[in-house]
């Protein structure tokens, strides 16, 4: 079962997604939202998701090669890192953020 938690902290939205996703549409949801509501820094914390398919992947991708103007920070397991080199500031903690922005 997928729990999405979220948090907006000095002009930051957190979102951080545990669990098992199989099917991948809750992360589109959540890129979907942000979208909508204009938020310009994200950090997106999959380090506790168990699972990352490829079209999850696209979903992150597409949401930041659409939105240039978006700030998106990721967390993802080291081992898994190179998903996101070069694309996307890969964080070790969320507090990290702070020091790019």
């Amino acid at each position: 079962m997928l729990r999405i938690s979220t948090e907006y902290r000095k002009g930051v939205f957190f979102v951080r997604i545990i669990g098992r996703n199989d099917n991948g549409s809750k992360i589109k949801e959540v890129l979907n939202i942000i979208d909508e509501l204009g938020i310009n820094n994200i950090v997106l914390n999959l380090k506790k998701l168990d699972f990352l398919s490829i079209e999850q992947i696209k979903e992150i991708y597409n949401f930041k090669e659409n939105r240039k103007e978006k700030n998106l920070f990721i967390i993802y397991d080291q081992r898994k890192s190179r998903l996101f080199k070069n694309f996307l500031p890969n964080l070790d903690k969320e507090l990290d953020v702070f020091s790019y922005l």
